[in-house]
């Protein structure tokens, strides 16, 4: 039996990235103490992000999962919580840097922009450098 993440009622996360041009998708689970990763999805989405995600949404097993939408353009298609990509980053961050680890920055490079986040001691975004195309 799957162990439910610290503090939550859910049993795994689904992220969703709704990119320019790509839909991301993660899914997380605690096991053992350990963060794992279960299905990663990226895919071309063609102009039709919210077309794209149904399909892909459609006859997945939401029961149970704690789901959050992130990209600028396109999160307010659907109807879930949704948050930026630098709040997604940092959390995203504290999960994978459990041995606390140093780290000066984390790159996104999506289809429409570039961008460097840096990362101050205490694993925060500090500022922020982007570029486009």
């Amino acid at each position: 039996m799957e162990k439910k993440f610290e503090g939550s009622e859910y049993n795994s996360s689904l992220g969703i990235c709704l990119g320019a041009t790509t839909l991301s998708m993660v899914e997380l689970y605690k096991e053992n103490d350990k963060i794992n990763i279960k299905n990663i999805i990226v895919k071309e989405h063609e102009g039709n992000p919210k077309g794209l995600l149904a399909q892909y949404l459609s006859g997945y097993d939401l029961d149970g999962k704690y789901l959050g939408v992130t990209g600028r353009k396109f999160r307010e298609l659907i109807n879930i919580p949704s948050i930026t990509e630098p709040e997604a980053t940092e959390i995203a961050y504290e999960y994978i840097n459990k041995d606390n680890d140093k780290h000066d920055a984390i790159v996104s490079a999506g289809g429409e922009t570039f961008m460097v986040y840096e990362i101050d001691r205490k694993g925060k975004i500090s500022r922020v450098m982007s570029g486009n195309k």
